[in-house]
């Protein structure tokens, strides 16, 4: 009978995403958009969007 050993994956520690924020630009239009669409269309989350 064979043996079979499973071990854990070993994973190098990450210390998450760094953002450059001198690159990129802002843009204003997602906000504005947002802001002049009627209340029963303004979603504050994932589940509110799929909800309705």
């Amino acid at each position: 009978m064979n043996t079979v050993e499973i071990l854990e994956p070993v994973r190098p520690m990450r210390s998450g995403y760094k953002v450059d924020v001198s690159r990129g630009e802002r843009n204003g239009r997602v906000s504005s958009e947002w802001c002049n669409r009627p209340d029963d269309e303004r979603n504050l989350s994932l589940d509110e969007l799929w909800a309705s």
